[in-house]
């Protein structure tokens, strides 16, 4: 994560009643998980210790968002996996009623039903493969 820091000065000049004025205002900001270095100088100086402080509250984000990202991963890898061996059981419980239909003589309810698992398969192993490959 990059640190982005920003510096904007506004100037203005009147001239009211003979009376010159002159108005600058600056501002800047930062964006990052820590502040410039400067800003570090100013911290240390109102607060001893204060800089150390800010670097290890930046360490602790950035190890607890990782540990978080870690368990995103994972849990969509066991998601993944127990969805492959839920559709492994219910294909094979579907091919096991199909082959039970052809053996009580319902040759065509059996076949049509054994057809249609081994269609749907070969149909999720090639879209599975296609979207693996793009």
């Amino acid at each position: 994560m990059g640190t982005e820091n920003k510096q904007v000065t506004a100037r203005k000049q009147e001239v009211q009643n003979g009376l010159h004025t002159k108005t600058e205002v600056t501002a800047s900001a930062y964006c990052g998980p820590l502040p410039p270095a400067e800003a570090f100088e100013k911290y240390e100086a109102v607060c001893p210790g204060a800089a150390d402080r800010i670097i290890a509250m930046a360490e602790r984000q950035a190890a607890h968002r990782q540990e978080i990202e870690k368990t995103v991963v994972n849990s969509g890898s066991l998601n993944s996996k127990l969805g492959i061996v839920s559709a492994l059981f219910v294909a094979i419980a579907v091919l096991i009623g199909g082959v039970i239909c052809i053996l009580k003589g319902h040759d065509w309810a059996g076949g049509s039903i054994v057809a249609i698992d081994i269609v749907g398969l070969c149909g999720v192993f090639v879209y599975g493969t296609n979207m693996r490959n793009q």
